[in-house]
């Protein structure tokens, strides 16, 4: 059939240009090539350039019964070169079997994506200096047609090179999506940290976090599950003098052992295959700042080596880079397990663990500092009020005694979860009673005075010092404000009698008694 140029030009612009899905355009435009010349099928490969001299190789694939994807492998540096030296000429037709081009083409076929019938008219795509892809038509031209097809090259480029764009812009807003709802889990972590702040159990750990934090040095937090590890180690971030660089958590127990070098380290372009763009590690996004790696005991023994070498050398090597990338990052790890223990079975390495530990901070479980209940109860409570937009939340008389006779093997984790399930279930938010599936552990005999004190009662504008007050007042007034001897407040506390004198004149308890 015959077709004017100018005509024909338009009408493949037309089809392959109106969607911005480029599969889709491409099964338009071999739509409308079927009907002006024998074009049985269109292969396009979108090339993604390494400095390496490679590229990832991605097919798009029309036919007369659909369109489809798949993944080709690297393309080699020799018919990168060949690419190159055609840059100035035109197509290239192909009819021999055993050409360079066809072999190749043969190792990325399979049963769904069968090779391409010959022969081929092959185009090579050019974004300025920069090979793009490949585009490929399938069919028996003759020399007009061939006129025909060369005229799409500069439609071709322009298809190819926005598509390219279209996905770098996808990918970023993929990370700016991730970064936003890092810094909102930042926020969360901001005000779950005044718990911490305001816990009277935990000022030892606090004063050693704050003193830790100036000084440039790996921080190893142990803790039991639940108990504030992250918490710790965001604290230790924002009073050091990095906190103006990227705060990165990774829990590095829930990495495939496949792809631990790729999230740590990060891989480049075409360095397997899906890596369609740079990719960077864990490592590199915290440079400046704070890299918080969670449960790195549960890392493999392989790559316990390769981290050791990182805090050493403070440099890594991205997946397919051919060289060092200098980092300046701060480790704070974290574990629940015994890392000593591990040590001696072999399981963890010892240079490695006196890496990491160049501070310690050890936090204790929530079963070991029960006094702090009612403040903890009071914080985790307003944020459900926040979070749930209640006005206030109480709990209802004797519900305390249940969460002091805990033992609360998941610590403030679980008390969160048993107090959300109790919101949940509560018609009455002024008098929410736990789950009946909420299992006590054994009363301690050191609170068993703390039971006969009144409910927490937890109104949004009560403040964190108020709820501690109202806590050492009943507890005084149980005691007949005795603070000495065996029933004594400070017994029933835990603490030494000049301790809680102190703490009773600081919230004004004191005076007058």
């Amino acid at each position: 059939m015959s077709v004017h140029k100018a005509e024909f030009f338009e009408q493949a612009t037309e089809h392959l240009l109106k969607t911005l899905n480029l599969q889709e355009g491409l099964g338009q435009l071999l739509s409308y090539l079927s009907t002006v010349m024998p074009c049985q099928e269109i292969r396009l490969a979108t090339y993604f350039m390494q400095e390496q001299g490679s590229a990832n190789n991605l097919h798009l694939r029309a036919s007369l019964t659909g369109t489809s994807t798949y993944y080709g492998p690297l393309l080699s540096k020799a018919r990168l070169d060949e690419m190159i030296s055609l840059k100035n000429h035109g197509g290239e037709l192909i009819r021999d079997p055993h050409h360079p081009l066809v072999i190749f083409c043969r190792t990325c076929s399979t049963n769904v994506h069968p090779p391409m019938p010959l022969p081929w008219y092959d185009i090579v795509l050019w974004d300025k200096s920069r090979p793009i892809g490949e585009c490929r038509f399938s069919g028996p031209f003759s020399p007009e047609e061939l006129t025909l097809l060369d005229a799409l090259r500069p439609v071709l480029c322009i298809a190819v090179s926005n598509y390219q764009k279209c996905q770098e812009l996808e990918n970023n807003l993929k990370d700016a999506q991730r970064e936003n709802q890092r810094l909102k889990r930042s926020l969360h972590t901001s005000q779950a940290r005044d718990i911490l702040q305001d816990q009277l159990g935990l000022q030892q750990v606090i004063e050693r976090t704050g003193l830790v934090a100036m000084h440039d040095i790996p921080v190893l937090v142990t803790g039991e599950t639940g108990s504030g590890k992250e918490l710790i180690a965001r604290m230790i971030h924002e009073q050091s003098p990095r906190h103006d660089g990227p705060f990165i958590a990774l829990n590095c127990g829930a990495i495939p052992s496949a792809l631990i070098d790729s999230e740590l380290f990060g891989h480049r372009k075409g360095s397997f295959t899906g890596a369609m763009r740079d990719h960077k590690g864990y490592f590199e996004r915290a440079d400046g700042g704070t890299l918080f790696l969670d449960e790195v005991g549960e890392l493999p023994m392989d790559m316990q080596a390769r981290l050791l070498r990182v805090l050493q050398e403070q440099e890594i090597v991205p997946v397919g880079a051919s060289r060092p990338i200098r980092i300046n990052t701060r480790i704070v790890a974290a574990t629940n397990q015994d890392l000593t223990a591990m040590i001696e079975e072999g399981k963890f390495r010892a240079d490695l663990y006196f890496r990491l530990n160049g501070a310690h901070i050890a936090l204790p479980p929530l079963r070991e500092r029960l006094d702090d209940l009612p403040v903890i109860v009071h914080h985790l409570l307003e944020k459900l009020c926040r979070d749930f937009k209640i006005p206030s939340m109480h709990l209802a008389d004797g519900e305390m005694e249940k969460l002091y006779a805990h033992s609360w093997p998941g610590n403030i984790r679980e008390l969160q979860n048993v107090l959300m399930e109790a919101m949940a279930i509560s018609p009455d938010h002024d008098h929410m009673r736990l789950s009946c599936d909420f299992a006590a552990g054994p009363t301690t005999q050191r609170h068993a005075a703390l039971r006969k004190t009144e409910p927490v009662r937890t109104p949004r504008s009560m403040r964190s010092s108020d709820v501690m007050a109202e806590h050492y007042r009943n507890v005084m007034e149980s005691c007949n404000w005795k603070i000495k001897g065996p029933n004594g407040a400070a017994a029933v506390l835990g603490l030494h009698p000049s301790t809680l004198r102190f703490r009773l004149r600081k919230l004004g308890l004191l005076d007058g008694k």
